[in-house]
Parts: structure tokens; C-alpha cells; sequence
């Protein structure tokens, strides 16, 4: 049996912005189209952060590559490389996070 899908919060932000035009409250149905353009670009900003998360796991990858592979000075810079691009996804992890508990 297949499990129903709840609608995405774009999704009931329309159909509530949809609903409330049909009983000719524009005013209020205008306040539901500002919200649903502000939570669009929320959704934009954390698909491009995940990108970006995404984008320095690679980078960390490389550089550990780099590690194995390499010796003296090369070696202990692309370590240092590595932990600082993971300390920085780490950061990014929970700057999403944070801003994922802070919706309503």
C-alpha cells in the first residue's frame, strides 16, 4: 500500500493562497504570495549550501588523496588543507541545521 505524500510547504502555501482567493480576500491572499517568494528563496539558499557542502567534501577528498600520495611540506599542507575544509562543512552542517530548527 502506498503511503500518502504530504504536500511540500511551497505546495499548502498555494493551495491555502489558492483557497483564500476563491473567497475574494486579496489582501490576505497577496500576504500568502510574499511568503511563499520568501520561503522559495530559504529553499533556494539551502539546496545551493548542500551544493556547497557537496563541493568541500570533494575538496577534502582530494586532499587526502594528496596526503597518501605525498610527502614533507606537500603533505603536511594538504593535511592542513583537508582539516580545514572539514572544519569549515562542519560549520556550514550546522549553520543549516540552525536554520532548519528556526522555521516555524
Amino acid at each position: 500500500m502506498d503511503t500518502p505524500r504530504l504536500p511540500t510547504p511551497l505546495q499548502a502555501l498555494a493551495a491555502i493562497a489558492d483557497h483564500i482567493r476563491a473567497r475574494g480576500l486579496v489582501a490576505e491572499s497577496e500576504r500568502i504570495s510574499e511568503l511563499t517568494s520568501e520561503l522559495e528563496g530559504i529553499v533556494s539558499l539551502e539546496t545551493k549550501l548542500h551544493r556547497l557542502v557537496e563541493r568541500w567534501e570533494i575538496e577534502a577528498a582530494r586532499s587526502d588523496a594528496l596526503v597518501r600520495e605525498s610527502s614533507g611540506a606537500v603533505r603536511d599542507s594538504a593535511k592542513s588543507r583537508a582539516a580545514g575544509v572539514r572544519l569549515c562543512i562542519e560549520d556550514l552542517r550546522r549553520t543549516i541545521a540552525g536554520g532548519l530548527q528556526r522555521r516555524p
